[in-house]
């Protein structure tokens, strides 16, 4: 029996934030991502904005363009692209209006907020960012327009919609203040939606990466540099140490009944988790999403080895937690430390609670089965019994049993303040 074919083949990249010179960071992660793409030949390429660092490099969309000849010379795929904010930044002297023209024009790509191209029966839907705290109301009145039409034309469907900000409170990095309330409520009138975006950089990897409720939403990384949320301590207004690591696409194949997708990174050139592919079927049905919340009921906590150690390192006024890390059967997002001072009664009196990204994005030869956590200013005290537990904590929120240690602290540790901005980098 011959393998089922795919009905279209989708190649989705985001946030090249590139600079207008091939040997750039970014384009050159963009050529890698090509290498990967070009072989499994799509038929569409989606790009869910912030191609350019900023609208000062307009010939990055020359170059661009150069690539998709040379990568694709026999036939080029389709293109469904949307602006991002990077794409309209800039000191040009120029009206945003006038950025969106050029954005659109090198691109060749519709000169509207919202547009739809139907490929292989299916609809794509582009929705450029407009520069504003939220999409317009004509935008969106126009976005529920073509869904409208989607769903009388092409019932059960889905409808793969592309905006560089995601819907809010769905996937991962969408529950802050990058996510857009006004296409989450119009997003939950449609379970045909598989809403993919930019933005937010988080990393392919994290299993909330793709969320499904009243619809899909999917994350499409970054081909610049990897996010994260912005209260862990190891994190630098979001951005992950060694976040230049987190270089990653996604292919996806739309059978006839279900959704297929495959993550990459783009650095090695590995396909992330070939065991555990996402995979979803259509018609969606929002009562049993198969790529839910509910999958945390599958889901364990993560454990320390039997053997495991966690040392105290005094470096030159710094404290590191060195500690053999946590196991589990996806990966550890984060590692969540206590600090603890014993007071006079024998009790312990808490001094400090942080949570630090663990290493789970990172490329598989820079992995290692240590941890080396700089703990901040303030986290234990000289000449004192300090205790120093550390939970793993897994994407789902399930948290293990924590390694600890209980020592005292020597007068001679003289701590130096920490550069919150300086911390997490590599």
């Amino acid at each position: 029996m011959s393998k089922e074919k795919p009905l279209v083949k989708i190649g989705v990249i985001s946030d090249v934030q590139a600079y207008d010179v091939r040997e750039d960071w970014g384009m050159s992660n963009l050529i890698k991502a090509l290498k990967i793409l070009a072989p499994l030949k799509p038929e569409v390429i989606i790009n869910a904005g912030d191609l350019a660092d900023s609208a000062e490099f307009p010939d990055v969309y020359n170059i661009y363009n150069q690539l998709f000849a040379e990568y694709f010379p026999d036939k080029l795929p389709q293109q469904v692209i949307c602006a991002g904010n990077h794409d309209v930044w800039g000191s040009c002297g120029q009206s945003l209006s006038a950025m969106l023209d050029e954005f659109c024009r090198r691109l060749a790509i519709p000169r509207a907020a919202v547009y739809r191209k139907e490929i292989n029966g299916f609809d794509f839907i582009a929705v450029s960012e407009e520069h504003v705290e939220d999409y317009t109301a004509e935008t969106i009145a126009q976005l529920r327009q073509l869904l409208d039409e989607s769903a009388l034309h092409k019932p059960g469907k889905p409808v793969f919609v592309v905006t560089h900000y995601p819907p809010a409170d769905t996937m991962s990095g969408s529950c802050s203040r990058h996510g857009r309330k006004s296409l989450r409520n119009l997003f939950n009138e449609y379970p045909q939606v598989v809403s993919l975006s930019g933005h937010t950089h988080y990393p392919l990897e994290d299993e909330r990466a793709i969320w499904q409720q009243e619809f899909t939403a999917v994350t499409t990384a970054t081909l610049s540099y990897g996010c994260i949320a912005e209260n862990l301590f190891n994190v630098c207004n979001g951005i992950l140490p060694f976040a230049r690591e987190a270089v990653q696409v996604m292919y996806m194949e739309v059978f006839a009944d279900k959704v297929v997708i495959r993550r990459y990174n783009v650095e090695d050139a590995r396909e992330i988790k070939p065991h555990a592919r996402w995979q979803f079927h259509w018609p969606y049905n929002p009562a049993q999403p198969e790529l839910g919340l509910q999958r945390i009921k599958k889901r364990r906590a993560p454990e320390f080895p039997e053997t495991a150690q966690l040392l105290l390192r005094y470096d030159y006024g710094f404290v590191y937690a060195v500690f053999d890390a946590a196991r589990h059967d996806d990966m550890v997002k984060y590692y969540h430390i206590r600090t603890s001072v014993k007071q006079p009664d024998g009790s312990w009196k808490e001094q400090q609670s942080v949570d630090f990204a663990a290493s789970f994005y990172r490329l598989q030869n820079n992995c290692s089965n240590r941890e080396f956590l700089k703990l901040p200013d303030g986290a234990l005290v000289s000449g004192e019994w300090n205790r120093i537990e550390i939970f793993p904590v897994e994407t789902f929120g399930l948290t293990g049993r924590p390694l600890t240690v209980e020592r005292l602290i020597p007068f001679t540790w003289r701590y130096r303040q920490i550069d919150p901005m300086a911390a997490p980098q590599e």
